[in-house]
């Protein structure tokens, strides 16, 4: 269907199959580095990465936003507002992309004054590595217009299998470059390669897949650039509070407590973005069938599909978290050693993006729906203000690793758990308590029964790989089950 419902299922399985084998590629790449170019070259791989995805804000949430418009001019067959769409796209696009690379070399540039002497003598070898890095995403600028026509026609299986493709391959060659000898620059200017290729590939597809979105310079609308921008920076304001807080912990710990704090820090943070992902491959779906739902069968009908899909997001979410509460330690032991643990900043972090998570999907119908303005301004000047104060009351204490997870897993909690979910639910006339009841509480239910046992275990049996692997299988299998008996109705299995 033109809504996407039809492809849902099929869009979320590949996805999620995707995921799991760039995971599996991308487990091996920071012990890599570690064993091969030490700690630092770690810690100093992270920082760029941080100070990438700032750079990253320019987008403005354009390219995203274009997927909603696309999915709405299909389904009504508007066929020239869809050219026009695109067409004023690509040259936003190409105007952020020149301002995203000019950014990345000023940057690059001056890099040494954030570490001073903590770089070890790799100065030139970090600011390659944030230039290389930097203009990888100058680049994802200039073509992220085909990634927005692939989604807003519903094939998040080509987009997703694409990415997962280039990344595997990316990775490989990294890690190869890294057992070989090179340092952090070919491994970034492998990374730059990778992603053109990839940006030109996925053009190529989607021209295939919708012939109608094409790029005429003629087709420009001055109007269009007015209302997708509007819409966009909402968007954008709404999704930039998490990467701020996340990158502003990062960066102002690193800065003063060095690249072997953050590479510590950044460990646990690494695995709590695989469940992100996992659970933003599902929830960015719901963006562009959000409109048209409501079009077709109204508001209720909407807020049903919302609860539902909320559900099914904490019904994956939840187990995900507890089992990285329990045994996140021991996967980063054996990950990357004994140097990179620290259960308390696991279990902050842990908890601290659970809600979050759990409630991406009514985050995502109420930006497909276009009513989130007042939510930006709500997430992002509580942002602001939590990470002002947080910083100071930290600086003025004792500098930690626990303190800025506490920082980053509180403010998120209070904003995308808490004041955002309320402030949808009002919104979009979608009861709180029945909100709350019908996507939680059954869920919370079946998945805690199971830990009591496998606290029983820790308890009276010594730790050990195969006690561990037992306990995750116990879990695992009995969530399963309990979900199949009766969390899904007919229709869901």
């Amino acid at each position: 269907s033109m809504d996407g419902r039809t492809r849902l299922i099929w869009n979320v399985i590949t996805s999620w199959a995707s995921q799991l084998l760039r995971i599996f590629i991308g487990f091996f790449m920071p012990r890599v580095i570690d064993t091969e170019l030490g700690q630092v070259s770690v810690g100093i791989w992270d920082f760029a990465w941080s100070l990438v995805h700032y750079v990253s804000i320019a987008h403005v949430g354009i390219g995203s936003a274009l997927n909603r418009y696309i999915s709405i001019y299909r389904a009504a067959n508007e066929l020239e507002k869809l050219k026009t769409a695109v067409s004023t796209v690509v040259v936003i696009q190409s105007v952020l992309a020149s301002i995203v690379a000019i950014a990345v070399v000023f940057l690059a540039y001056q890099l040494p004054n954030f570490f001073q002497d903590d770089l070890a003598g790799q100065e030139t070898t970090a600011q390659l590595t944030v230039l290389l890095l930097g203009l990888s995403i100058a680049v994802h600028f200039l073509f992220d217009t085909s990634r927005g026509v692939l989604t807003g026609c519903h094939r998040w299986d080509l987009h997703n299998g694409l990415v997962a493709g280039f990344n595997v391959a990316s990775s490989i060659a990294m890690i190869s470059a890294v057992l070989l000898g090179h340092g952090l620059a070919v491994m970034a200017a492998i990374y730059l390669l990778s992603t053109t290729l990839e940006s030109l590939v996925r053009m190529f597809i989607a021209r295939q897949v919708c012939g109608d979105a094409k790029y005429q310079l003629t087709k420009f609308s001055p109007k269009f650039l007015s209302e997708i921008f509007k819409f966009g920076f909402k968007s954008f304001t709404l999704a930039i509070s998490p990467v701020i807080i996340t990158q502003t912990c990062s960066i102002a710990l690193a800065s003063s407590l060095g690249p072997v704090a953050l590479s510590i820090f950044a460990r646990p943070g690494a695995l709590v973005r695989h469940i992100q992902t996992f659970v933003t491959r599902f929830s960015f779906m719901l963006t562009p069938m959000a409109a048209p739902i409501l079009k077709s069968d109204g508001l209720s009908a909407l807020n049903e599909f919302t609860t539902n899909c909320a559900r099914y997001c904490f019904a994956f979410t939840l187990p995900v978290v507890i089992l990285f509460c329990l045994f996140g330690d021991d996967l980063v032991l054996v990950w990357m050693g004994q140097n990179y643990v620290n259960h308390n900043v696991i279990l902050i972090l842990g908890l601290g993006f659970l809600l979050p998570l759990a409630q991406s999907p009514l985050v995502r119908v109420l930006i497909g729906v276009n009513l989130h303005g007042v939510a930006a301004r709500i997430s992002l000047g509580t942002t602001l203000l939590a990470l002002t104060i947080g910083i100071a009351i930290i600086k003025n204490t004792t500098e930690s690793i626990e303190a800025y997870a506490l920082l980053m897993a509180g403010t998120m909690t209070l904003i995308d758990g808490i004041l955002i979910p309320l402030y949808a639910c009002k919104k979009l006339k979608l009861s709180l308590s029945s909100y709350l009841t019908s996507a939680f509480s059954r869920v919370m239910i079946i998945s805690l029964v199971p830990v009591i046992p496998i606290i029983l275990v820790n308890k009276f049996v010594p730790t050990s790989l195969l006690v561990i692997l037992f306990q995750i299988s116990f879990y695992s299998a009995t969530v399963i089950t309990l979900y199949w008996v009766s969390l899904l109705d007919d229709a869901a299995k």
